[in-house]
């Protein structure tokens, strides 16, 4: 196991936050309540219902992706940890690297 794939795994918690978070705000439809694209030219409908949908699909394929590699990262770093004689050195790398993590992804 090295730092760069523990870090990795931090990358890929803080991915699926920002994936999340982006698919929330799509679902908040007070950004076109007039429903107008942005053409230069006022009198063009929009759909920003339709884009949205389409945005929010796109992104939850991304995110489910995303909670493949978390899981299939964090298996692999329980597995290593197992091995891991010193159970200070074990407690260090759950604390930073695993529930650090999450919580920072939480907050």
């Amino acid at each position: 196991m090295t730092i760069e794939t523990l870090e990795q795994y931090r990358g890929i918690v803080e991915e699926i936050k920002a994936l999340e978070m982006e698919i929330d705000a799509l679902y908040d439809v007070r950004k076109s309540p007039n429903g107008k694209e942005d053409t230069g030219n006022s009198t063009v409908p929009g759909n920003p219902t339709g884009r949205n949908a389409m945005r929010i699909i796109e992104l939850k394929e991304r995110l489910l992706a995303q909670q493949e590699r978390w899981s299939e990262a964090a298996l692999k770093i329980e597995h290593w940890l197992q091995s891991v004689e010193d159970a200070e050195i074990r407690s260090i790398i759950r604390w930073r690297n695993i529930l650090g993590a999450l919580l920072e992804a939480d907050r």
